[in-house]
């Protein structure tokens, strides 16, 4: 069940995070091949790295981020995550050392070196993802149950809401062109729920938001 992705280029290394799992699996760019696993434990989702040899993992399951010894390979502590539930999408910025965890109804801002939670935002109902601008240090919330981007500047340590934008109820992950800050985020409607399944995507109904900055 593998869910993200991230590469941490002083290790030059791919994590591959397994959400079902609950694994993080460690594969070396140069070689394209596994050279160890870290087991999390949990239901995982996003995954950042702070380019001096940490990583750090939402857990769905159980309201924390893992912070993982890249060099080691090992979990080396976790941070709780009071007032979070289901932490999803994860960015870092890099200036404040910052955590930004997208949960469900809030958006969290961690200190990435003691997990201190340091503001914790309301950003909307159904969350999967964060996109981070480290140019303009935006923090954009995507909720798709909601149908709304939250967007959140960082500053002095700590995050403000300064806009909130609708887009479109399913609107819930993102991607961003770091260059020119655009943003991207694909939607699609869906037909009514049968039983307690997910509902299925209408067929031909998928759109790609684009917000530009």
């Amino acid at each position: 069940g593998p869910d993200a992705a991230a590469y941490d280029a002083a290790s030059h290394l791919v994590l591959v995070i397994d959400h079902s799992g609950g694994d993080v699996t460690l594969i070396e760019a140069g070689t394209h091949k596994v050279v160890d696993t870290i087991a999390v434990g949990g239901e995982l989702e996003e995954a950042v790295v702070d380019g001096h040899g940490r990583a750090f993992v939402n857990v769905e399951s159980k309201n924390e981020i893992a912070v993982l010894d890249l060099a080691n390979r090992t979990v080396a502590t976790r941070y709780s995550l009071p007032g979070c539930d289901g932490p999803t999408g994860l960015g870092y910025d890099a200036k404040d050392g910052l955590l930004i965890a997208a949960c469900d109804g809030t958006t969290v801002l961690v200190s990435a070196a003691t997990g201190k939670v340091v503001d914790t935002l309301a950003t909307g109902a159904g969350a999967d993802g964060v996109a981070y601008d480290r140019a303009r240090r935006l923090a954009f919330i995507p909720a798709g149950r909601d149908g709304m981007l939250s967007v959140i500047a960082i500053a002095g340590g700590h995050g403000r809401i300064v806009q909130r934008l609708e887009t479109h109820k399913s609107a819930r992950t993102i991607g961003i062109d770091e260059r020119s800050g655009r943003l991207y985020l694909p939607s699609a409607d869906y037909l009514p729920a049968v039983g307690g399944a997910r509902p299925q995507v209408k067929p031909g109904s998928f759109r790609l938001l684009v917000v530009a900055p």
